[in-house]
């Protein structure tokens, strides 16, 4: 049993049990990993066999915003991070996005996306009296326990949080708990039937 490789300058031979099956390499930008594995990989080239539908992931902490499929001389936007494997040699290269950003000079925390809550907020680089600003953008949701999440943020000036989801928050005890800093705040939209403290 088992696979052997045969690599050309495009594309290569898996030499199986049952004969030859023809794969392709692909070749992922930084930041990003592919699903499912390789048919093989051969001298550090991962190879699939072609129509195999290749799932694209981000590393932990970042979401892909756009993808481009590179082969030839020509660039393939990817829709929905997802592509069939064609019959030759490809790359790919995405456009990632962090969780939350947070600028050290001007004290601005940006929630790009994602969950966030007591145990899954930011991390140590983000100092509470350093923010001086908080916005959420595009599909952020406070989830489950939310106690302490704004704690003595005392620099902190301004929040924009008017479209995050609170729909699955259950507790808000002291969330903005030495904001001292703020002149106003609208929790207007939120969504908080499901909060007990």
């Amino acid at each position: 049993g088992g696979a052997a490789a045969n690599r050309g300058t495009n594309g290569g031979n898996v030499i199986e049990d049952d004969g030859a099956v023809q794969v392709f390499s692909l070749t992922l930008g930084e930041g990003i990993t592919a699903t499912p594995a390789p048919a093989v990989t051969c001298d550090g080239i991962n190879d699939y066999t072609t129509g195999t539908e290749i799932t694209l992931n981000a590393n932990a902490g970042y979401a892909i915003t756009s993808a481009t499929l590179t082969y030839g001389a020509n660039d393939y936007p990817i829709v929905g991070n997802s592509f069939e494997m064609p019959a030759q040699d490809v790359a790919v290269t995405a456009v990632l996005q962090a969780r939350y950003t947070f600028d050290s000079t001007s004290g601005a925390l940006t929630l790009n996306w994602g969950e966030f809550n007591r145990y899954n907020k930011w991390g140590s680089e983000v100092t509470a009296s350093a923010v001086t600003s908080v916005t959420a953008i595009d599909e952020v949701s406070f989830t489950g326990d939310c106690y302490q999440l704004f704690y003595n943020f005392t620099s902190c000036t301004s929040m924009d949080l008017t479209d995050v989801n609170t729909a699955n928050v259950t507790d808000m005890k002291y969330m903005f708990y030495g904001c001292s800093g703020l002149q106003s705040l609208d929790l207007s939209g939120w969504h908080t039937a499901n909060v007990t403290d």
